[in-house]
C-alpha cells in the first residue's frame, strides 16, 4: 500500500470559485431539505412509535436493557433522546430533533470529506448527490438512529482519511481514540467503520515496517476494542440474541459459505439492491457502473484510500454472513456516503477521459444521476404527505388525522377497533392526546388463517364500529386488505376517511361473520 497519497487536484482556473459556490449551494440545499422534511411533521409510523414508546416509558437505566417490541438502538442515542424528551416533552418534533441535527451535520461533514479526497470538479457532484439523496433526507426526520449513523461514519472518515500517511501525533492519537470509543456507544454501525479504518491503517504500517506509528495506532485500536467489549456486555449481546429481529432481517444475511447458484445470486442482488434500497436510487445499474469506475480510478491513485472507504462494507458483509448485522436497507445507510464519493470520482474519471472525444457525455451522465432523486424531491416537497413509491423511503402512515376524525365524529356507544399494525402509533397518540381507551378493541387478526379473522372480527357484531387502519403497506399490506374484506361481510360502511397510509371507516355490524372456507 502506497506510502503517500497523490495530491487532490486543485483547479486554479476561474472555474474554481464557481465549483466552490456550487458545493456550498449544495450544502445549503441539503440542510434546507432536511429542515423542511422535519417541519412536515408527519405522523409517527409503526417502528418509530415502537421506539418512541420505549424512550417515553423507560428510565435512563431502563433504556440500557433489552427494549420492548424487538427494537434495537445504540444506548448513547437512546440516552440523548431521553434527555431531550425530559427537557422539551415527547412530541414528534422533539423525538426527531436528534436525527435532524445528525442529518444537518452529515451534510457539512460530507462536504469537508469530499474536499479532502476528490478532485475539485467532483466535489459539487458528490455533495449534490448527498444533498438530494431521498433516503438521507427521509431518515433525517425519523425517530431512528440511521441519520446519526451516517453522520458519525463521515466524522470518523474525516478524522482518519489520511490513514497511515498521517503523523499520528499524541494529540491526534488521543482525539481519534476518544471519538472512536464514544462512537461505538452512539452508533452500532460505527463498529464496522472503525474496524475497516483500523485494519487498513494497521496493514499499511506493517507493510512499510513503520513501527513507531504502528505503536501509536495500536493504542487507538486498544481503546476502541475496550469500548466495544464493554458495549457488547452491556447492550449488543442482548440485541444479537433477539430471534424475531434476526428472523425479520434474514434475507439480508450473506449466505456463508455460498453453496448454490441462488446463494451466488444473493451477492448480485445485494450489490444492485444497495443502490436501490439503501441509497434510494432507482437507476441502480447506472449508479453501480459509475461507482465501479470511480473505485477503479481511486484505486489507481491510492490502494490504501480505496480500502479505507470500502473496508467497512466488506466487514459489514462478513458480519451479515455470521448473522450479526444485516447488509442492506436502512441498516446500511452509513455506507452510502463513501459510495456517493466514489460515484462522483467515477463521473470525474469519465469526464477527464472522454471530454476530448465526447464533451457532452459528462453532462448527460450527471443529468441521469440527478434526475431520479431530483424528481422525487420535487414531487415529495410539493405534496409531502402523498404516497410516493421511492426506494429507501417508507410510505407515510398518517394516523394522526384519522384519530382526530374518529374523535370528532364518534357517537356515544361506538366501538373503536384498531388494526394490529396501527396499535403502536395509536398507543403513542392516544396517550399524548388523551384519546379515550374505554371503548377501544385492539385487533388480533393477522396471517393467512380465515378463522383468526372470523374470531377476531365477530367481536364487533351488533355494534357501530370505527375501524382504524395504518401500516397498510409493506408487511401489513395483505393483512389490512383481509381485514377490510371481512369487514365488508359484516355490515355496510357508514362513513370513512382515507389519508396517506392510514384510514378509518364507520360501520354498523349486525350480521355474524362466516368464514369463506365454510
Amino acid at each position: 500500500i502506497s506510502d503517500t497519497y497523490p495530491a487532490v487536484e486543485q483547479d486554479s482556473s476561474p472555474d474554481r470559485s464557481l465549483l466552490l459556490r456550487l458545493s456550498w449551494a449544495a450544502v445549503a440545499v441539503g440542510c434546507l431539505l432536511r429542515i423542511v422534511q422535519y417541519l412536515f411533521d408527519r405522523s409517527l409510523w409503526m417502528d418509530e412509535a415502537y421506539l418512541s414508546l420505549n424512550i417515553l416509558h423507560r428510565s435512563f437505566a431502563g433504556l440500557c436493557r433489552a427494549l420492548d417490541y424487538h427494537q434495537g438502538a445504540p444506548i448513547g442515542f437512546l440516552l440523548l433522546e431521553k434527555s431531550v424528551v425530559l427537557w422539551w416533552g415527547g412530541s414528534e418534533y422533539v423525538l426527531r430533533l436528534l436525527p435532524l441535527l445528525g442529518g444537518i451535520a452529515s451534510v457539512i461533514l460530507f462536504y469537508k470529506l469530499a474536499n479532502k479526497i476528490l478532485p475539485a470538479r467532483a466535489v459539487p457532484i458528490a455533495v449534490g448527490l448527498f444533498a438530494i439523496s431521498p433516503a438521507l433526507i427521509y431518515y433525517s426526520a425519523e425517530v431512528k438512529q440511521y441519520s446519526t449513523d451516517a453522520a458519525i461514519a463521515i466524522l470518523l472518515y474525516c478524522l482518519t482519511i489520511e490513514g497511515s500517511k498521517s503523523e499520528w501525533k499524541a494529540g491526534q492519537t488521543a482525539w481519534v481514540a476518544l471519538v472512536g470509543a464514544m462512537a461505538i456507544w452512539m452508533s452500532h454501525s460505527s463498529i464496522f467503520v472503525l474496524a475497516g479504518i483500523g485494519a487498513t491503517i494497521f496493514i499499511a504500517l506493517v507493510l512499510r515496517k513503520d513501527w513507531p506509528r504502528l505503536a501509536r495506532v495500536s493504542v487507538v485500536g486498544l481503546c476502541w476494542t475496550a469500548s466495544l467489549a464493554v458495549c457488547y456486555i452491556v447492550a449488543l449481546r442482548k440485541l444479537a440474541s433477539d430471534g424475531e429481529l434476526l428472523s425479520y432481517w434474514n434475507a439480508n444475511f450473506m449466505p456463508f459459505p455460498p453453496r448454490s447458484v441462488t446463494d451466488l445470486k444473493w451477492f448480485v442482488d445485494s450489490f444492485f439492491g444497495f443502490f436501490n434500497s439503501s441509497a434510494g436510487l432507482k437507476f441502480s445499474g447506472l449508479a453501480a457502473l459509475v461507482f465501479i469506475l470511480g473505485s477503479i480510478s481511486m484505486f489507481s491513485k491510492s490502494a490504501e484510500r480505496i480500502l479505507l472507504l470500502l473496508s467497512p462494507a466488506i466487514i459489514t458483509l462478513l458480519a451479515s454472513g455470521l448473522h450479526k448485522y444485516p447488509f442492506g436497507g436502512r441498516l446500511a445507510l452509513f455506507l452510502v456516503p463513501p459510495v456517493l464519493l466514489l460515484m462522483a470520482e467515477g463521473v470525474e474519471a469519465i469526464r477527464s477521459s472522454a471530454s476530448a472525444s465526447f464533451p457532452s457525455i459528462t453532462w448527460v451522465l450527471i443529468t441521469l444521476l440527478f434526475l431520479d432523486p431530483g424528481i422525487y424531491v420535487l414531487h415529495h416537497f410539493a405534496k409531502p404527505h402523498a404516497e410516493v413509491a421511492q426506494p429507501g423511503v417508507m410510505f407515510p402512515e398518517e394516523i394522526r388525522p384519522v384519530l382526530g376524525y374518529v374523535r370528532n365524529h364518534e357517537q356515544p356507544g361506538d366501538l373503536v377497533y384498531v388494526f394490529y399494525g396501527a396499535e403502536p402509533a395509536f398507543d403513542y397518540y392516544a396517550e399524548r392526546d388523551s384519546f379515550p381507551r374505554n371503548n377501544v378493541e385492539i385487533g388480533k387478526a393477522a396471517g393467512n388463517d380465515p378463522r383468526i379473522y372470523e374470531s377476531d372480527l365477530n367481536r364487533l357484531r351488533g355494534r357501530r364500529v370505527w375501524v382504524v387502519l395504518s401500516h397498510i403497506h409493506g408487511v401489513g399490506a395483505q393483512e389490512s386488505k383481509d381485514v377490510e374484506f371481512y369487514l365488508d361481510m359484516l355490515g355496510p360502511r357508514l362513513d370513512s376517511l382515507s389519508v396517506a397510509g392510514a384510514e378509518t371507516r364507520s360501520e354498523e355490524h349486525t350480521s355474524e361473520l362466516q368464514s369463506p372456507c365454510n
